[in-house]
């Protein structure tokens, strides 16, 4: 299998006058390692054959560079190494420094190899008491690219990336790492991204200049409201959170809820088996306490059974429903698929209301893919200012709208009568000639 070197970056600072003889033998050496790596079943970053490939690179430059004068420009190494890339395929090495100049005393390496994903590793090399040496290495899964970085008292600094495997739709892992110039000549890391992020942040693409770094993220947005402390556990993506600053006591996580969570709902309580009618309650966000409320009121005072459902992500309902819409459409000839919420619902009868703390649109998003009676609460209308309690009780979003709300889709489907809804506007104190709430 071919291999080939992606990029080579070099930084020097040379001095000193002596001419090097390099070991007739070395790219000789070097050309069997490649073919033996090459041939090597999917290498890992820290397999040794590959530190024997750059550690015969290595003993090039280092010689290099303690001989000095001639021989220790770049234009001199530049040449060599690209010697060693056409033992390895032909693949261009490039030579520059960070700053576009030079580095006091420091050579900087980056060597790329592609195989499948790349893997770039970060050499640096320097001169001390007119000997050369590596002082540190770095090699990781990734392309590695350098870009200067301000000076910090003085010090010159750079910047090297890593920009590595797949970690989602479209973003890649990205490492970080600052290096400094250290008095004498040495470099140190002075900050690394992997300190909070080990396996990489998830990337599309990314930029330094001026001492900022911008990172593009791929946001996988599920536009999550959790209800419950368990629908927040971490986990190594990015998703936007909607936070409340209601404080309350959190339920348990049920077991098993972990994948409904991230699909978009889950069963939070079965009312279990009972006769008489039954009504599906979705609740989102903090509202999801004002339906698990309506359940007991709906209990006790209509013995009617409730199961609670906490939706975590109306619109990753919508999108799989979406993507349910499209595969059937375009494979007509085999058994539909169904939606996930569809497939929640399922062996749970009863109509299905569903109250949030936003626009009535935002659960009616999922309209198409509830095959029953669906009722929608949502705080339509203008922003205003008060108490929560006053404020949902505004809205119509409140236990005792979910209440009235649910008995008549029952009587809707002629499970209940209808004075039971007009009991329950009674019971509850609702005044039905008020204005619609979105009209005030």
């Amino acid at each position: 299998m071919r291999w080939a070197w992606a990029s080579a970056l070099l930084a020097l600072a040379v001095a000193g006058t002596a001419v090097p003889a390099a070991p007739g033998d070395r790219l000789g050496h070097f050309k069997e390692l490649a073919r033996q790596y090459a041939e090597a079943p999917d290498p890992p970053v820290d397999d040794p054959l590959l530190a024997e490939l750059f550690g015969v690179v290595d003993d090039e430059v280092i010689e290099n560079l303690r001989t000095g004068g001639l021989f220790a420009s770049v234009a001199f190494i530049q040449e060599r190494l690209e010697a060693f890339s056409d033992e390895w395929g032909g693949a261009a090495f490039k030579l520059t420094a960070p700053s576009g100049g030079t580095t006091d005393a420091l050579m900087l390496g980056l060597f790329t190899l592609t195989r499948g994903e790349p893997r770039g590793s970060l050499r640096i090399y320097g001169r001390s008491d007119g000997t050369g040496s590596l002082l540190a290495a770095v090699t990781r899964e990734g392309s590695v690219e350098v870009r200067a970085w301000p000076d910090r008292n003085g010090a010159p600094q750079f910047l090297a990336s890593w920009l590595g495997p797949a970690t989602g739709r479209r973003s890649r892992a990205l490492h970080l790492e600052l290096w400094r110039q250290r008095a004498g000549g040495g470099a140190g890391r002075v900050w690394s991204s992997g300190d909070a992020f080990p396996e990489g942040l998830p990337a599309i693409d990314f930029a330094a200049k001026a001492g900022q770094i911008l990172v593009r993220y791929e946001v996988h947005y599920p536009g999550w409201k959790p209800g419950c402390a368990g629908e927040t556990e971490q986990e190594d993506v990015y998703y936007y959170l909607t936070l409340m600053n209601e404080n309350y006591p959190h339920p348990a996580m049920p077991a098993g809820a972990e994948e409904g969570i991230v699909k978009g709902m889950y069963l939070l309580n079965d009312g279990g088996k009972a006769k008489g009618p039954r009504v599906q309650l979705l609740g989102s966000g903090t509202i999801l306490r004002e339906v698990i409320a309506a359940a007991e009121l709906l209990k006790q005072d209509f013995n009617v059974t409730a199961d609670i459902w906490s939706v975590t992500s109306f619109n990753e309902l919508r999108r799989d429903g979406l993507s349910a819409d499209r595969w059937n459409l375009l494979h007509p000839t085999k058994p539909p698929r169904k939606t996930y919420v569809e497939a929640c619902l399922d062996g749970h009868a009863g109509p299905v209301v569903a109250s949030t703390d936003y626009m009535r649109a935002f659960a009616d998003q999922v309209r198409g893919y509830i095959p029953r009676r669906y009722i929608t609460l949502g705080t339509d209308g203008f922003g205003r200012s008060d108490y929560r309690i006053k404020l949902r009780r505004f809205f119509e979003v409140n236990r005792d709208y979910v209440v009235v709300a649910a008995l008549k889709a029952l009587a809707d489907e002629g499970e209940i009568k209808a004075e039971k809804v007009d009991e329950a506007i009674k019971k509850y104190g609702l005044d039905p000639e008020r204005p619609d709430p979105w009209t005030v």
